[in-house]
């Protein structure tokens, strides 16, 4: 019994695959490829300018290739084609520069959508660049090398990448640095300064002191301004005047 329908479900998978094969033609079933000759194929765009041409006939001015000066122009075009009934499909180009300023296509998917950069949502993982771990030679082999600076990177290993290094940043309400946007102002740079705050950060030779350099060098600038607001009236009239 079993064998039997078997034999019956075999000879009735075989018909109905007769059937298919001697009334569905292949073309039916696949995509042809088989274009219309008076279509164009080749859509360049060189600045403003889009160039359609069809690459299968001879180049006659005016006709082929037809020019359009603007993107409407060619919207234009293409939705009196889909009127016509006539889709052609198009390969789509734009002239660009490299960084040496030489001329190359690069091929988009539409002249509508073009597709040509990243994507307008940046998946999780590549929102925040992962840190790597520095190669400092300049920091192994402690305790001996315990507290050094870390080594200049002569070689551009390090660029591009996020180090530990980059995570060292003034976390206080106003910042020494005057590159910072939360920069303190002069006063409050000196004043840092002047309390020790960078004593620690210097190599320096035995007695010596930021503090001490900086205070005398400061006197130094305040002298000279005070001498030069204490000039005899003399001595003032002796020096040349710019013209106006």
């Amino acid at each position: 019994m079993k064998n039997s329908n078997r034999v019956l479900l075999i000879v009735v998978a075989f018909v109905i695959g007769l059937v298919f094969c001697s009334t569905i033609r292949s073309k039916d079933v696949v995509e042809g490829f088989n274009n219309n000759n008076d279509c164009p194929n080749l859509l360049v765009k060189k600045g403003n300018v889009l160039i359609l041409t069809n690459t299968g006939k001879a180049e006659i001015p005016g006709v082929n290739p037809i020019k359009f000066n603007n993107l409407e122009e060619y919207v234009e075009f293409l939705e009196w084609q889909r009127k016509m009934g006539v889709k052609c499909p198009v390969l789509y180009f734009e002239e660009t520069y490299d960084a040496q300023g030489k001329v190359g296509y690069k091929m988009m998917h539409d002249v509508m959508d073009k597709r040509g950069g990243l994507p307008t949502k940046v998946p999780e993982q590549f929102r925040q660049a992962p840190v790597v771990k520095l190669r400092d030679s300049n920091r192994n082999d402690q305790p001996y090398n315990n507290n050094n600076f870390a080594g200049f990177d002569s070689d551009d290993q390090h660029v591009g990448i996020k180090t530990p290094l980059d995570q060292v940043q003034f976390s206080g309400r106003l910042s020494d640095n005057a590159m910072d946007s939360n920069w303190g102002g002069i006063k409050h740079s000196e004043h840092s300064v002047e309390s020790g705050t960078y004593e620690e950060r210097m190599r320096k030779p035995t007695s010596f002191t930021v503090k001490e350099t900086f205070l005398s060098k400061f006197k130094q600038v305040k002298k000279k301004k005070m001498e030069n607001k204490e000039m005899h009236p003399s001595l003032i009239r002796n020096i040349p005047q710019s013209s106006k």
